[in-house]
């Protein structure tokens, strides 16, 4: 049996019968719970208590009742450290007022902000719906008491926040990096918004991402104070908010309309097709760097109109600067990191001395005209050269290299792609939706937000789950499975992210994507695995080290 500490702050006694009616319903669940009023609660014994549940109404203008306040204030001022501390939260409150269970939400704050870990979402009783509290107390203690037994519960033993954190999205753990989507799922159904030990916020459901990604007040600029070799990211629109994110992505933006894109894929059309007239039958290909990387690297070369004879020397320095992404690189990872920055930021400083001598006229020349402008900067120039021409096969590449091992597992897909042109725009969406290049991304909101029923204090990392959103069984009927046949407003991803700092490079990626596979199925009939692909996927990205394929 688990012993829980049920604590309520009342102004009336409202929140005392609502304690009581949590009490005896989480009693259904085998929880031993003891109701005690905030008044009478030592704040020095609360990070002892193992799991409680707050419960508390909101009193005037969105004011701390009269036994939840002293409570407040003594925690306030003892800063406990509550990391071993779960808790649930339960508010009541009238959604007349524009300071609907404030209350709830300003003690959510505070115990997280002193490590404690919340069990599922705030569970919350509308005094203007005219109906009984029992309805939300029974349903608000079924799903806290199910994801308590779930996330505390392991072999027998209680289980700390760290552990908890490690059993809910295991980063390093090959097998999680392999497919996380078993752990995304959980993290779904239990923990939709999830504070990590070291103050990360996870959001993992498809509502919930879609819509709070995009707002004005998510940040991207506080992330690149500790981004290491990155940081030369934060002079380009990837690293902007508005207003000048919007200047930064105008000076590219035009560079990539659908009608110049046509123009583009021409060299990726050309380079596959050179390279598939020199393979002979039964002969293996090499398809993550023939197919994906090199084409890609060579098209996004020649629009910036540099040199496109170092594909090789550029995947591999992506490949080692990627490594620091993860949400818990290994030991050197960082280092790895900046020996890959320092050779691309070397060989696009030569690049660019060259052209300086011999101008032209692609994207490279543009961006450096507009810093002679005054545009943008010199070093907003220098940089957003080097991001364009160092991650330009990445995301696309992987895309591209999963596609075509899809094709080789799924040949009806391939068949499909194949006989159906208007199916190919649904193919490639199914791809993306099923396996994103990039599985999460993070951003630092600028105020105070509540998702879930979760308060986020302003500057908090928020990590969005791209990935799990993806897959969200709210959103698509049958999540793990690939169904190209979806209606298109029940096939929507978010694989390209979503708002200001969308992917610049949406256009183009699909362009080349459906460009190498209409090649491929204008040429070939069936592709097979010459042997199991190798793969080196981390928490945060997904790529491919060999995919060697055979076509007939």
């Amino acid at each position: 049996m688990t012993d829980v500490t049920v604590l309520f702050g009342t102004e009336t006694g409202n929140a005392e019968m609502v304690a009581d009616d949590i009490a005896s319903a989480l009693g259904e669940f085998d929880i031993e719970a003891t109701v005690v009023g905030m008044e009478d609660f030592d704040v020095a014994d609360l990070a002892a208590s193992g799991t409680v549940v707050l419960v508390t109404s909101t009193y005037g203008e969105g004011e701390l009742p009269a036994t939840t306040q002293p409570f407040f204030d003594a925690m306030k001022a003892a800063e406990p450290d509550l990391t071993g501390l779960r808790f649930g939260a339960f508010g009541l409150g009238d959604s007349t007022y524009d300071t609907y269970n404030n209350a709830i939400d300003i003690l959510v704050g505070a115990v997280t902000d002193a490590g404690a870990t919340q069990v599922g979402a705030t569970g919350r009783h509308d005094a203007a719906s005219f109906q009984p509290a029992d309805g939300p107390v029974a349903e608000w203690a079924k799903q806290f008491a199910e994801a308590l037994s779930d996330r505390t519960r392991r072999g027998g033993h209680e289980m700390t926040a760290a552990s908890i954190d490690r059993e809910l999205v295991p980063w390093s753990d090959p097998e999680f990096r392999n497919n996380p989507y078993p752990w995304y799922r959980r993290l779904q159904q239990d923990h939709p918004v999830h504070k990590l030990e070291d103050g990360t916020y996870l959001v993992s459901r498809y509502a919930d991402v879609s819509h709070f990604a995009k707002l004005p007040i998510m940040s991207v600029e506080p992330g690149w104070a500790d981004a290491g070799p990155w940081a030369v990211a934060s002079d380009t629109a990837l690293g902007s908010d508005p207003p000048h994110h919007t200047v930064l992505r105008r000076q590219t933006n035009k560079w990539f309309t659908p009608k110049l894109v046509d123009g583009w894929v021409r060299t990726t059309r050309e380079l596959v097709g050179d390279l598939l007239d020199g393979v002979e039958a039964g002969q293996v290909i090499e398809a993550r760097r023939d197919l994906a990387v090199v084409p890609t690297h060579v098209t996004m070369a020649r629009v910036l109109q540099l040199p496109e004879d170092d594909a090789d020397a550029v995947m591999e320095a992506m490949f080692e600067a990627m490594l620091m992404q993860s949400a818990e690189p290994a030991d050197g990872d960082v280092d790895r990191a900046a020996v890959a920055f320092g050779y691309l930021s070397a060989r696009v400083a030569e690049m660019l001395e060259d052209k300086r001598v011999n101008p032209g006229d692609g994207l490279a020349d543009s961006l450096l005209d507009a810093a002679r402008a005054g545009e943008i900067t010199e070093s907003e120039a220098i940089a957003t050269i080097l991001v364009f021409y160092a991650v330009g096969h990445m995301a696309i590449g992987y895309l591209i290299a999963s596609g075509i091992e899809l094709f080789a597992r799924r040949p009806e897909v391939f068949t499909a792609f194949r006989n159906d042109e208007s199916a190919r725009a649904a193919i490639i969406n199914e791809m993306v939706r099923m396996d994103p290049p990039q599985l999460s991304f993070l951003r630092f909101p600028t105020e105070d937000v509540e998702i879930g029923g979760v308060l986020i204090e302003a500057g908090s990392p928020i990590r969005f789950m791209i990935g799990a959103a993806n897959r969200d069984p709210e959103v698509f009927d049958d999540p793990d499975v690939f169904d190209h046949t979806r209606p298109p407003a029940a096939s929507r991803n978010l694989s390209f992210g979503l708002g200001p700092h969308s992917c610049a490079g949406q256009i183009i990626s699909r362009a080349e994507a459906t460009t190498v596979f209409a090649v491929l199925a204008e040429r070939y009939e069936r592709i097979e695995l010459a042997e199991e692909p190798t793969v080196a996927h981390n928490d945060f990205a997904r790529r491919y080290r060999k995919l060697p394929i055979v076509l007939s």
